[in-house]
């Protein structure tokens, strides 16, 4: 919010980190409006995107139903989304994650309705039109969700037969012409002096390459305090300088990072390579807290009695096994449901496995960050839903 007010004001980091993401520009509006209703009351915030999270669990349990899995299981499986901490605890920083989960269990709801309507031959359109609509306004409020785009795009391609393929144009169209009405609106605002805002994409994939090669000789200390790819205060400097004091064209500074960029990757030897990916993967996907540790800290004006909470042998040992088991449970119920299905016709799980393997794909190369990894918690949650019902159907029928 104060970054939206310092652009609105001129004001120096404001505008630098608005005009260079403009991505948390609807994040912001929704702030604006919320304190327009309750005023200057962070609580309200609070409240809003609380309700945001019971919605996309309400969702998350209501799309396990769509497709005929048993109550039982439905509530069972749910309980991971309900009881994720990690989760939970990204709420009082109020960030564009929280925003982007509860589009994804929208489009993903309307994708399971689509896929059951397709059996029925009714409504199929409508359900598909809603869930690309609720997936394109999940890509404004947050750039990953753009792998969900790709993945419903590869989904229908593979899914449909002949002339039907090109069902797979949609999503691609849908996220033209929602990005392109939402630069008119930003436009339309008068809140930057151009239009060549946004710094661009490849600075990520610059960042995601930064920190490599390991050392030899580090310590089992120091190795495992080493991070590739994170966000680096010297790389974001080193793009805003190129961006925004010399105001170098997009293409010029794309054409800077991959240089870099090929540069950093050909100095790697394939086995300095694997050990990067490696460490990249124990990042992103090995902190069971999500960086909500660090999230809630911010959230709570960076109090001492919250980072004590966390630090403590107590009561830190006790979150971080009660996020970890959450986050390991839902990895190993993912991996048992792809060789489960590997063989199987089941279009959700299909739609499912094509999101998380390019989820996953795609956090190789970008910005490190253990927040990332909340973004398969829905068709993860799914998919083992999916796994249990199997199972107890086999049962019943044994």
């Amino acid at each position: 919010m104060n970054h939206l007010k310092q652009l609105q004001e001129g004001m120096h980091w404001g505008y630098n980190y608005m005009y260079s993401n403009p991505q948390n520009l609807l994040l912001m509006y929704i702030f604006t409006g919320v304190q327009s209703f309750f005023g200057q009351n962070y609580y309200a915030i609070i409240l809003i995107f609380s309700i945001c999270l019971l919605y996309t669990s309400f969702f998350t349990f209501e799309l396990l139903k769509k497709i005929k899995i048993s109550n039982f299981v439905s509530l069972l499986v749910v309980q991971l989304m309900i009881f994720a901490l990690q989760i939970t605890l990204h709420v009082p920083v109020a960030y564009t994650d929280i925003l982007s989960l509860f589009f994804i269990s929208l489009s993903f709801y309307f994708m399971t309705r689509y896929i059951q309507s397709c059996k029925e031959k009714t409504n199929w359109v409508l359900n598909l039109i809603c869930s690309l609509i609720f997936c394109t306004i999940g890509f404004i409020s947050k750039g990953t969700v753009l792998i969900l785009v790709i993945a419903i795009g590869l989904f229908l391609v593979i899914s449909n037969k002949k002339q039907w393929k090109l069902l797979g144009l949609l999503p691609f169209l849908f996220l033209f012409i929602g990005n392109f009405g939402w630069k008119q609106i930003i436009n339309s605002q008068s809140l930057y002096p151009d239009s060549n805002y946004g710094q661009p994409n490849t600075h990520y994939l610059m960042m995601g390459i930064h920190n490599a090669a390991i050392p030899e000789g580090l310590t089992a200390y120091e190795k495992s305090r080493w991070v590739v790819g994170a966000y680096s205060t010297d790389e974001q400097k080193f793009t805003w300088k190129l961006f925004l004091e010399k105001k170098e064209s997009k293409s010029q500074i794309e054409q800077e990072h991959l240089k870099i960029i090929g540069k950093r990757y050909s100095n790697l030897s394939a086995k300095q390579l694997i050990e990067a990916m490696n460490n990249k993967v124990s990042v992103t996907w090995g902190s069971g807290d999500l960086k909500s540790s660090f999230s809630v800290f911010l959230g709570t004006g960076k109090s001492q009695k919250t980072e004590n909470l966390f630090s403590s042998k107590s009561t830190g040992l006790l979150l971080y096994s009660w996020m970890m088991t959450i986050q390991y449970l839902l990895y190993i119920g993912v991996i048992l449901s792809s060789f489960y299905f590997f063989h199987s016709k089941n279009k959700v799980v299909l739609l499912c496995t094509i999101y998380i393997s390019g989820y996953f794909t795609f956090l190789l190369f970008w910005e490190s960050s253990p927040r990332y990894a909340m973004g398969i918690f829905i068709p993860a949650v799914l998919m083992i839903g999916i796994l249990l019902d199997k199972f107890s159907t086999r049962d019943s029928h044994a």
